[in-house]
């Protein structure tokens, strides 16, 4: 009697081969470092939007509130026995700047109620990169900020601007007008007629830029430093109603 064959007895070989596992574990990991990467960048998309987002809230807040007190500064109720304020505007022209603004009202920019004499003081500085109002925080991520002074300068005195100055503004019995070259000079505050607020607002979160940003108008150059966030300047000007 014939034995069968041993190839004949020995059961097909089932599975894999080792090339075929690892050709396996190749396009796995293919896959995955695909869907990483998309991600990766769906979440790095989301999160610039959302910090642009954010900081468009914080301008727009920042220059409404800003601009409803400078459009006050000066305001009196018709026939008030003192006359027109004469330290309706007060400017400090530093880095950043500081603005002080005087006007008839009941309470100032923190809901707290004026003096005897019916007058609200509001004071806005930047402080440890937060824009303050008499003292108190306001806004979060405002870096910095650069005001600029709108003159008519003109013999008409129309009330049009006729250029813009870096400079301090005093009181109105300080009539010296300039041209803007000297951080110490001054203007009255009666020649006043604009003023050019410029705010350098950044981004809340610091893994969303690797390059550092030169921004640049005007009137006014930035360099911020490479910290990895985001930086937008917002600039606009604001007609100081009670001097036209």
């Amino acid at each position: 009697m014939k034995k069968p064959r041993q190839n004949q007895m020995r059961k097909k070989q089932k599975g894999l081969t080792l090339i075929e596992l690892l050709i396996a574990i190749a396009i796995g990991v293919f896959l995955l470092l695909a869907v990483t990467s998309i991600f990766n960048a769906t979440r790095r998309s989301f999160d610039l939007q959302d910090n642009l987002a954010e900081m468009s809230e914080v301008a727009r807040f920042s220059i409404d509130t800003i601009n409803w007190h400078t459009r006050m500064a000066g305001y009196r109720e018709t026939g008030f026995a003192d006359g027109p304020l004469t330290d309706a505007i007060t400017l400090e022209n530093g880095n950043p700047d500081s603005l002080s603004l005087v006007y008839e009202a009941d309470v100032d920019c923190n809901q707290v109620a004026s003096g005897a004499d019916g007058l609200a003081t509001v004071v806005f500085t930047i402080e440890n990169d937060s824009l303050m109002c008499n003292g108190q925080v306001m806004f979060e991520n405002v870096v910095d900020m650069q005001i600029f002074v709108g003159l008519d300068t003109g013999s008409l005195r129309d009330g049009v601007v006729d250029k813009y100055v870096s400079s301090s503004i005093e009181s109105e019995d300080e009539k010296t007008i300039v041209d803007g070259e000297s951080d110490e000079a001054t203007v009255a505050a009666d020649d006043v007629r604009a003023l050019n607020i410029n705010l350098l607002i950044r981004s809340d979160s610091t893994t969303l830029s690797n390059v550092a940003p030169t921004l640049n108008n005007d009137f006014w150059s930035f360099t911020p430093g490479n910290d990895g966030r985001l930086y937008q300047e917002y600039s606009f000007n604001i007609a100081v109603r009670n001097n036209i």
